[in-house]
């Protein structure tokens, strides 16, 4: 027969182990956790700056100058008295020279120098 003081030793041990057991479980979930608060953290931030930029964004483009240049550059508006300049780099170049000398010279080599730079 094995002694009561043998008995309490091995029932502390397993005790013990049982403690350790039901311990270890919730001590690896919380380990868990603290990565994926840390995971969702830095994907918080990185959602701050993108929302930042974008608030950025939309401050630039609503304000009053911004408009007004969009206006003017893209839909060509004007203020009323403005005088509008419209520039095409689609007409061909040409020579309208007097018939007149020096002019009268050199106007078949500017024709042909004009005819070979239109796209």
């Amino acid at each position: 027969m094995i002694p009561w003081r043998r008995w309490s030793q091995i029932l502390l041990v397993v005790l013990a182990l049982l403690v350790a057991g039901t311990l270890a479980r919730p001590g690896s979930l919380w380990l868990d956790q603290r990565q994926q608060i840390a995971d969702a953290r830095a994907q918080l931030k990185q959602a701050n700056e993108k929302r930042d930029e974008a608030q950025r964004v939309v401050d630039n483009l609503s304000a009053t100058s911004s408009i007004e240049r969009k206006a003017r550059g893209l839909l060509g508006y004007a203020y009323p008295g403005d005088e509008v300049f419209t520039l095409s780099a689609d007409l061909p170049p040409s020579v309208n020279l007097p018939d007149v000398w020096p002019f009268s010279e050199v106007r078949e080599e500017l024709t042909k120098a004009a005819e070979q730079s239109a796209p």
